[in-house]
């Protein structure tokens, strides 16, 4: 489950953010796609290995055997399907509006957990978030929340709404290329935009107090895309990652 959890975070939200060496990168095109990512937790590593047809993504393998697959129509990612010793066990279906924005991504964890994220454009050029759960045929509200945006269609902090109380993440990037910069749909499918990394996520509450802070370093090729990323927070959680390019 930590490795669905940490795949999620990877491709959903932002890949924060890459061959094995400079003169390996040195010698590609600019239009690079990640080929690898190895990543490290404490003692642990994980390796995952990418295949794509053209610029699409078509699976992310795990060295465990975990494999998801996305499925796409046209140049859009319509399904994302993660599969445990062959059996699927989580889907993950996209629904873009007449625009090509995505307004909808739904969560089928097998055989009978049910979630979504709802997104509504907003006159005022910020998205608005409403989450909820299906239990047991019940509709149960989740995260409602509002994003705001930078010049460069970058998510520049995001408010989340519990009651009376309002928690705003904001973030800040780098000028650098994204490891996924080149990946068919991603844009499509995120809110945020795979063009630049993230070095900071900080969550304040209603009066301003810090209640947490992510920070991200990185190495880069002589062609701006990452090497090397390590990831610290407050609360002690750090992790470091390895990209490999083709």
């Amino acid at each position: 489950m930590k490795k669905i959890f940490l795949l999620l975070v990877l491709i959903l939200q932002l890949f924060a953010g890459c061959s094995s060496d400079d003169s390996e990168t040195a010698a590609s095109t600019d239009g690079l796609l990640l080929k690898k990512v190895v990543y490290t937790f404490a003692n642990d590593t994980d390796t995952m290995v990418y295949s794509y047809f053209g610029t699409k993504l078509n699976t992310i393998t795990f060295d465990n055997g975990r494999v998801t697959k996305y499925l796409y129509e046209g140049d859009k990612i319509k399904t994302i399907t993660i599969s445990e010793n062959n059996e699927v066990v989580m889907t993950i279906t996209h629904t873009y509006d007449a625009q090509g924005r995505i307004i909808k991504a739904k969560r089928l964890d097998l055989p009978d957990m049910e979630s979504a994220m709802e997104y509504t454009y907003n006159a005022d050029n910020t998205v608005s978030r409403n989450d909820y759960m299906i239990v047991a045929g019940m509709q149960q509200a989740g995260v409602q929340g509002k994003y705001f945006f930078g010049s460069n269609g970058e998510v520049s902090h995001f408010e989340r709404y519990y009651g009376s109380e309002i928690y705003t993440t904001t973030y800040t990037y780098d000028n650098m290329k994204n490891p996924m910069l080149h990946v068919t749909g991603l844009n499509e499918m995120s809110i945020n935009q795979f063009h630049f990394n993230q070095l900071t996520e900080t969550v304040t509450n209603r009066a301003g107090e810090l209640t947490s802070l992510g920070t991200y370093v990185f190495e880069y090729n002589n062609q701006g895309f990452p090497l090397k990323s390590q990831y610290h927070h407050s609360d002690g959680t750090n992790y470091k990652m390895d990209y490999f390019y083709e």
